[in-house]
């Protein structure tokens, strides 16, 4: 695990809105898959994958609707620094598992992602 990471939300501020719903729901994909993997993973870091997903359900359609809520834009920072934390914890071989489980996961839950975002 790196010792610092630098979590700066203005940095996204110019992100159009269907690629912030992208990468939450990216980061929405490594919660869930880190929580489920009772091999690499502890319970310090499942909880930290239940505060990943609530964060995300709390803040990502705040930061669709409204890109310059600096303050939803940290805590979607945050919640993918949580989520992603598992795979500095993987051994090389499980990286490329997670990366397939990850794309698959996505997949599964474009579908889901553009009847919420954008058919509402």
């Amino acid at each position: 695990m790196p010792k610092y990471a630098v979590l700066d939300p203005e940095l996204t501020l110019g992100l159009p809105p269907d690629v912030t719903a992208m990468t939450g729901m990216d980061a929405l994909c490594h919660a869930v898959e880190a929580y489920t993997n009772d091999k690499y993973n502890s319970d310090t870091e499942r909880e930290l994958c239940r505060k990943a997903v609530r964060l995300i359900y709390e803040n990502l359609l705040k930061v669709y609707e409204n890109g310059s809520d600096i303050e939803a834009r940290q805590k979607m920072q945050q919640a993918a620094f949580y989520a992603g934390r598992h795979l500095q914890e993987e051994e090389s071989d499980m990286f490329m598992r997670s990366a397939m489980q990850s794309a698959d996961c996505m997949e599964r839950l474009m579908d889901w992602q553009w009847r919420f975002f954008f058919l509402m």
